[in-house]
């Protein structure tokens, strides 16, 4: 037995989401006037937020403003969605862009974008309701260029603009707009965001341990009338169609642990990857084993939604630890 199968469960009945946008769903913190930063998604918020909205009697904005003023969230986990028996978060991962094989879009095969410090994708064959992790792929990721593209977020202006620029393998150049910001109502509402290129995907998925496959498919339902993430007024978000598919994998050196870590194995040590917030209690555990940070960031945020809470310390998605092996 290896030292991280003695601390972290490996994760059994896996489910694989894939959601088709018809623009993509964005999910930001603002940090100065004007300026955010990308945050990922978690995919369990939305859930949580379709809970709310889908039992409402009311105008459910009411009910969830009320609910974000007083920090009144009833549910913390998603109806849909497992928790970690070890950690008691939802064991749902954030989203993850998709990157289609330009040469055949129509492939049933997804390549899922993993943004580590050296990024890679995991290469997953899909047939019927059923998708296979096959292998990690790296060789191919090195072609994409991670920066940042800013948008400058208005009312009427940024939808087409965007369409326009996810044309051609997403190959962003100069974004110009013939609006007049400085003008009227758009000086009040022009925010610069800054987001990963490849977080401009129209299709995502998210790994989820699912324990009511009807309350999923209600809540998805319901995110197609609502959206997915921020700015939905404004069109970003707009979810067309989504499918579930049970996931397994045929390879024995990548699996998914609990609390939704990707475990990579090698020869003398295992890689870990975390798939979403979670609890820094892990570093103690992992620390006793062995563990050697690699690329490891901490932030004031929560392990369950909403997540722009600041109520304790995590580890942040797409954090990189090693373990070696006995």
């Amino acid at each position: 037995m290896s030292h991280q199968e003695s601390v972290l469960d490996s994760l059994k009945n896996l489910n694989m989401v894939l959601l088709k946008f018809r623009t993509p769903p964005l999910n930001f913190i603002q940090e100065a006037p004007n300026l955010m930063n990308y945050i990922y998604l978690h995919a369990d918020s939305a859930l949580v937020f379709a809970d709310i909205v889908r039992n409402c009697t009311t105008d459910w904005r009411f009910d969830y403003l009320d609910a974000v003023l007083y920090h009144k969230f009833v549910e913390a986990t998603p109806l849909s969605i497992n928790n970690s028996r070890a950690f008691e978060t939802p064991l749902a991962s954030v989203l993850l862009p998709v990157m289609h094989d330009s040469q055949n879009p129509l492939s049933r095969q997804l390549r899922v974008y993993i943004p580590t410090a050296k990024p890679m994708s995991l290469v997953i064959d899909i047939s019927n309701r059923r998708a296979l992790l096959k292998e990690l792929e790296e060789k191919m990721i090195e072609k994409i260029e991670f920066r940042h593209e800013k948008l400058w977020l208005r009312k009427r202006d940024d939808i087409s603009k965007l369409m326009h620029s996810l044309e051609g393998k997403l190959d962003i150049t100069e974004l110009k707009s013939y609006i007049a910001n400085k003008s009227g109502g758009y000086r009040a509402i022009e925010f610069t965001l800054k987001i990963p290129i490849v977080f401009l995907s129209t299709e995502f998925v998210f790994f989820a341990s699912i324990k009511n496959v009807d309350a999923l498919r209600q809540e998805l339902n319901t995110l197609i009338k609502t959206g997915f993430g921020k700015k939905r007024d404004m069109g970003f978000g707009d979810l067309l169609s989504w499918e579930v598919y049970e996931l397994s994998t045929n390879s024995r050196n990548i699996t998914i642990l609990d609390p939704m870590i990707l475990a990579i194995g090698a020869k003398n040590y295992t890689k870990l990857i975390t798939l979403r917030n979670t609890p820094v209690s892990l570093l103690e555990d992992l620390h006793n084993n062995g563990m050697l940070p690699l690329r490891l960031r901490i932030a004031s945020s929560s392990t369950k939604p909403p997540y722009w809470v600041k109520k304790e310390f995590c580890i942040t998605p797409f954090s990189e630890m090693l373990i070696k092996k006995a």
